[in-house]
């Protein structure tokens, strides 16, 4: 028998980190750790197998930024045509696609999240598989 939980509005964000923005990151932007508790942009050029999270917020460069690294994010863009359970990965820009990559940098392809609602990931970052 399975149960459903609903979430409590204030329960809905994850624990997420402070970093500060490497560059200007929009929300629900993956990101990586490209300097000391700095945080760029991911891409298949650029930290690619260095994900560690999504953005809360967009920020421009230099300022705060929170980053939710494990759990439910809700999402301020709809990623919309997901059925609950369904892989999100990212495409070659760092953005969130339920679109498998079918290329990208050394054919590798990265499971970052499962898709829950249109509006709500849960970030779950699998290590890099080689196609």
């Amino acid at each position: 028998m399975s149960r459903r939980v609903t979430l409590k509005t204030e329960q809905k964000r994850s624990p997420a980190n402070i970093f500060t923005a490497g560059e200007d990151i929009p929300v629900d932007t993956l990101v990586y750790i490209s300097d000391a508790n700095t945080v760029s942009i991911v891409s298949w050029n650029t930290g690619f197998n260095k994900v560690v999270g999504i953005s809360n917020t967009a920020v421009t460069d230099g300022n705060e930024i929170l980053i939710t690294i494990l759990g439910l994010h809700v999402l301020e863009t709809s990623l919309a045509g997901g059925t609950a359970g369904d892989p999100v990965y990212f495409d070659n820009d760092g953005a969130l696609t339920l679109t498998e990559p079918t290329s990208g940098s050394a054919d590798f392809i990265q499971q970052v999240g499962i898709y829950n609602t249109p509006t709500s990931i849960f970030i779950q970052l699998l290590p890099p598989i080689k196609f």
